[in-house]
């Protein structure tokens, strides 16, 4: 894969390698998998996103985790290209702790892309939720379950949908892995 050079190219690239990092918790023959699932909090699965995202660089990009950014915010992780000016923000949830959708859906609207994608070079985000043990949530108004692959096409769907905040364009998108045996 070419350097990026702009930040949807730079958001399509670490979409690919998130997806390598679930295709290798799914398949792999030695897989991280049991260590993810132990995840006891969300800082413990951001550093081991981060730890993941480096051994993935390959020079790509550099990875950054909690670094201030603007107004004291700080994103889990920053991914800044090696070859231009912009950078991915992601915002980590561990989908096991006390997160039910709307919280989730507010984590996507407004501290990933409102909060966190304000400057020029980062108008891209990421909202990465991991699943270490089964769990269902429930639609806000049906109330019928949601299993995580469904609350992923939830979150991404409305992902998508944000094309804007108070400084411009932006681009979201929402990833899931599941961690859970």
């Amino acid at each position: 894969m070419s350097p990026a050079k702009t930040g949807s190219e730079m958001l399509r690239v670490v979409e690919a390698v998130l997806g390598e990092i679930a295709r290798d918790i799914a398949s792999a023959d030695a897989s991280s998998r049991a260590v993810l699932s132990r995840a006891a909090d969300e800082r413990e699965v951001q550093a081991w996103l981060t730890e993941q995202l480096r051994l993935r660089a390959r020079g790509r990009f550099h990875v950054h985790r909690e670094a201030e950014v603007a107004d004291g915010d700080k994103p889990d992780i920053v991914v800044s290209s090696s070859s231009a000016g912009v950078e991915v923000a992601i915002e980590v949830k561990h989908g096991n702790m006390d997160w039910p959708v709307r919280r989730l859906e507010t984590a996507l609207t407004r501290q990933l892309a409102e909060a966190y994608l304000k400057p020029r070079t980062r108008r891209q985000g990421v909202l990465f939720v991991s699943l270490h043990r089964a769990r269902i949530w429930r639609d806000p108004q049906t109330k019928a379950p949601i299993d995580f692959a469904g609350l992923i096409v939830r979150l991404d769907a409305l992902a998508r949908t944000i094309v804007r905040n108070a400084q411009g364009a932006i681009e979201v998108r929402a990833v899931g892995l599941d961690a859970s045996s």
